[in-house]
């Protein structure tokens, strides 16, 4: 993992357009999340979403993995509520 992050473009620039970025992505969830709470729901903590949803498709994409398989992510939103823990 270190290697491929190093190996990524370091110039001001490129760092400056991933923190932009990170921080639209962090927006939207945290809008989503607002949303939740606006509907009586208690939304995971920021983090949370981060580890369980969002890092295992940036993960896939850093290495190229291939795309999930058709309803992982439906397996992954499950996880993250607490509504099953299989997959």
């Amino acid at each position: 993992m270190r290697a491929v992050i190093l190996s990524m473009p370091n110039s001001p620039q490129a760092q400056d357009e991933r923190a932009q970025h990170f921080r639209r992505r962090m927006h939207s969830i945290e809008q989503i999340r607002q949303r939740a709470t606006a509907r009586g729901e208690s939304p995971p903590p920021l983090e949370q979403i981060l580890d369980q949803l969002v890092a295992p498709f940036y993960l896939r994409a850093i290495f190229g993995i291939d795309p999930p398989a058709t309803g992982y992510p439906e397996v992954l939103v499950d996880r993250l509520l607490g509504t099953t823990g299989t997959a």
